[in-house]
Order: structure tokens, then C-alpha cells, then sequence
């Protein structure tokens, strides 16, 4: 039984190890300045980088865009159509994006041609980059709760001390990765 013990300990220490190094995405509100040449135009815009995917932070703006406009894939960049109706204005608002894959990391572009709207187009970018993170850590959260719950129920239903000492090992570093990604929530709310 020992060596069972030995076995699961270094399992959990690899397997933490390199969640460690490779599971953690790190959320920063940087934000520049950029210019986006599109559809022949040159547009004023701003470019963030996301340690994501390129398809992850496209279909997360797809699905972000959905909730204010009609976006279109245009393949290589996104069309967001805004109602006037949505704006209070007279026009439609087109809203450009355009993702695009990074040696370490996806850059993720929005811009549109009305100069005059260039505040809320970087406000739109910082509220989407914090929205996407949100829902990654709710994501682990509920798989992390889930673990949670497995360990908690091999605890009950443990016959030896043994067992139930390695249950209630999983179950504490599971509560911990918990506190860990309420927090990660915490500091995305708070920028």
C-alpha cells in the first residue's frame, strides 16, 4: 500500500506541475493602439493579446458580438454590424476585428472607421477581454467543483484511513485550485 501512495503523490506532483506551467492563463487589461487595414480602408483601432487560441478568442467574440450586433465572417476578420436602433443614431456602426495567431500568444484587433467613437471601441475591447476570462475560470471552476465532489464522495465511502487520507489530500488541493480561480474572477472584476 506504500508504494500506492508514493505512486498517486508523484502522479499529483507531475500532474500539478504542469497544470502549472502550461494550464494557468493570465489575464492583463493592456490594451494599444493600433491601425487595421481592412476592406482597403485603414481603420483607428486597438489590438490586446490573449493567451488563447486564435479559434478559441474568435468564436468567443463571435459569441460575445452576438449579444449587441450581427456579426459576419468575412475569414479573415469579423464584420459587427450595430443597429442604429442599438446606437440611437441615425447609421448602422460596422465594428472590424480581426484575430490573429502569435508565436506565444493570439492578437485580437477591433477598430471601426468613426474617429469620433474611438473610447468606446477600446472600452468594448477591455469589457470583451474581461468577459472572455470570466468565463474560462467559471469554466475550470465548475470542472475543478466536479473533482471536487469525487474526491468528497471516495472520502465517504472509503473503508481504511489510508484511503481516506489520500481522498482528503485530493479533496483539500482541489478547495485550493477553487480559491484560486475565485480569485483569478476576483481580480478580472476588478480592473
Amino acid at each position: 500500500m506504500k508504494i500506492k501512495v508514493y505512486k498517486n503523490t508523484f502522479l499529483a506532483v507531475i500532474l500539478f506541475g504542469s497544470s502549472v506551467a502550461f494550464g494557468q492563463k493570465k489575464f492583463d487589461l493592456i490594451v494599444t493602439e493600433t491601425s487595421l487595414g481592412l476592406e482597403g480602408k485603414i481603420l483607428t483601432g486597438y489590438v490586446s493579446s490573449f493567451d488563447f487560441s486564435r479559434e478559441e478568442v474568435r468564436r468567443g467574440w463571435w459569441k460575445y458580438a452576438r449579444q449587441f450586433g450581427n456579426p459576419i465572417d468575412m475569414r479573415e476578420f469579423y464584420k459587427v454590424k450595430i443597429p442604429s436602433t442599438t446606437t440611437d443614431g441615425n447609421v448602422d456602426l460596422t465594428i472590424y476585428s480581426q484575430t490573429l495567431a502569435d508565436a506565444s500568444a493570439t492578437k485580437f484587433k477591433i477598430g471601426l472607421e468613426e474617429k469620433k467613437y474611438k473610447v468606446q471601441v477600446e472600452e468594448l475591447l477591455k469589457d470583451f477581454k474581461k468577459d472572455f476570462y470570466i468565463q474560462h475560470y467559471l469554466g475550470e471552476l465548475k470542472l475543478k467543483e466536479l473533482e471536487a465532489e469525487k474526491y468528497s464522495s471516495q472520502y465517504e465511502s472509503a473503508l481504511d484511513d489510508e484511503d481516506k487520507s489520500e481522498a482528503l489530500n485530493n479533496l483539500n488541493s482541489k478547495r485550493e485550485e477553487i480559491e484560486r480561480l475565485k480569485e483569478e474572477i476576483r481580480k478580472v472584476e476588478g480592473n
